[in-house]
């Protein structure tokens, strides 16, 4: 599971889809709307003011964890 999924769960503020909307769900909200909301619009943020690199991970998708078995995706480590 990764953060974005879950950042854009409705599940999580007790909500459900059905079909296109959102209703009610049966069970408790773990985080706020307040908070999920603002998690979506700083998450936005960040994806608009994303810097374009150069750099080249040629083991993207070719690479897989050992655990899942998924791909692994390159990535600058920030300092």
């Amino acid at each position: 599971m990764t953060v974005r999924y879950i950042l854009y769960n409705p599940v999580y503020i007790g909500k459900k889809r059905w079909m296109d909307n959102l209703i009610d769900g049966d069970h408790e909200a773990l985080v706020s709307e307040e908070d999920f909301e603002a998690a979506a619009i700083l998450s936005k943020k960040r994806l608009i003011s994303r810097e374009k690199t150069n750099v080249c991970f040629p083991f993207t998708g070719i690479l897989k964890c050992a655990r899942c078995g998924s791909p692994l995706q390159g990535g600058e480590k920030k300092q």
